[in-house]
């Protein structure tokens, strides 16, 4: 589509579109043909797309289970999937408004993406995996960076994820 098609149908100014569409570009969701200057989107679109719908039937699914969950415990429950090194949380409950006053900021809801050695969901992940997928994951560049105390060595990472296991948290 052209920077005016896309305009007229978001019934948008021009210019608004041209300067929101370079930065799509700038960020890998859509493309711009130097030709016929026509944009289209991005595979890495497409594929947060798939994902998206993805993710949206797994909530589905799991939703009932974790709702019951949620009631006898009443604690809070989290569901997320493994990106790269970290935990993206796509479904939570309590939400945040059953919890949180209002205007209060909360960093912590859907789409939270937490290193997996950060939070006990992704150390029970971390615990299922064989040691060589583990061991792809420690070699991410972003592993180390995620975050900054991290000052436990991976044999000590390796010998939490072993009580995880002897626990049955994993």
């Amino acid at each position: 589509l052209s920077a005016r098609e896309v305009a007229r149908y978001v019934d948008e100014d021009k210019s608004t579109i041209q300067r929101t569409m370079q930065a799509l570009e700038q960020a890998g969701l859509v493309t711009r043909d130097p030709d016929s200057e026509l944009w289209s989107i991005a595979d890495d679109l497409l594929d947060l797309a798939r994902d998206g719908l993805y993710h949206r039937a797994l909530v589905r699914r799991a939703e009932p289970f974790l709702t019951a969950l949620h009631a006898r415990s009443k604690l809070r429950v989290r569901l997320a999937v493994p990106v790269s090194c970290r935990m993206v949380h796509i479904f939570r409950l309590p939400v945040r408004a059953d919890v949180v006053p209002p205007g209060h900021p909360v960093r912590r809801g859907v789409g939270w993406a937490i290193p997996m050695h950060s939070t006990a969901l992704g150390l029970a992940y971390l615990a299922c995996l064989a040691p060589e997928q583990r061991q792809a994951i420690y070699s991410d560049p972003d592993f180390a960076a995620t975050t900054p105390p991290f000052n436990r060595s991976l044999d000590d990472l390796e010998h939490d994820l072993a009580r995880v296991l002897a626990r049955g948290h994993a």
